[in-house]
Formats: C-alpha cells, structure tokens, sequence
C-alpha cells in the first residue's frame, strides 16, 4: 500500500468522523508527515474546525499553538509527545474540560488559567519547574 492510498482512506475516515453528530478528530500523523516535516495545521484543510469538539493532534511535532485560534469550541484535546515549549493561545479554547499536555519540552505553565472549565489536566514528563501557575487554575 503506497502512501497515497493511506491518505485517501485517512481522508475517508476523517468523513465518517465529521458525519457524526459530536464533532471528532483524530489524527495519524504515520500517513501524513514525512520523518523531517513540521506540523502545519493549515494543510489538514479541515471544513467547519471551529466546531470540533475533540481533537487527538499527538505525536506531530507541535511546536507552536496558534492554530488554536480556529478551535474554539474543543472540550478535548490531547497533545500528546509534541514539542511544545510554552502554552500560548490556550485561552481561545475556553471550553476545554480535559487537556493532555504530556510529554512535551514545557517548562512554565503560563497560559492556563484562561481554562475555567478544565477538570482534566495532564502534564506529566515535562520539564517543569514551578507548580505556582497551578494554583490560578
């Protein structure tokens, strides 16, 4: 199977997924990224982002959060075995319940307590070094 066909049945599944009632995605980054290429939201092209619900965006290479900016109405997001530094444009998902932050390169927790809904907070293996921004929370 040549990688072309992956990336039609992934778009196929992505479909079914968006043909559901809860907005849902999820994404292999095995049949979309090439071993030295960046995460660029933009070319996922997804119609109708801002209503997303859930959004499984792990093992991408996330560096920088301000594709964000488009999902709005997330209450789930995992961002799982990135590289993300620092969380900036958190607040333009005020709706989140449940983030999944975990190994990633973060070191400060600024940025979080713009999340007034969150109830589920994961920052295991990361580098950091105060809790002081938990307490905002």
């Amino acid at each position: 199977m040549d990688i072309g066909s992956i990336k039609v049945m992934l778009a196929n599944y992505f479909k079914y997924c968006f043909s559901r009632s809860e907005a849902f995605y999820e994404l292999n980054p095995n049949a979309l990224l090439q071993p030295s290429e960046d995460f660029d939201f933009r070319k996922l092209k997804i119609e109708n982002a801002g209503e997303l619900r859930y959004a499984n965006l792990s093992n991408l290479k996330i560096r920088d959060l301000s594709f964000l900016r488009q999902l709005g109405n997330l209450d789930t997001l995992v961002l799982s075995n990135n590289a993300i530094t620092k969380l900036t444009d958190l607040e333009a998902c005020p709706l989140l319940k449940s983030l999944d932050l975990s190994h990633n390169e973060i070191s400060q927790l600024h940025g979080l307590a713009a999340l007034k809904q969150l109830n589920y907070l994961d920052l295991s293996h990361n580098e950091i070094t105060s809790m002081d921004s938990l307490r905002l929370l």
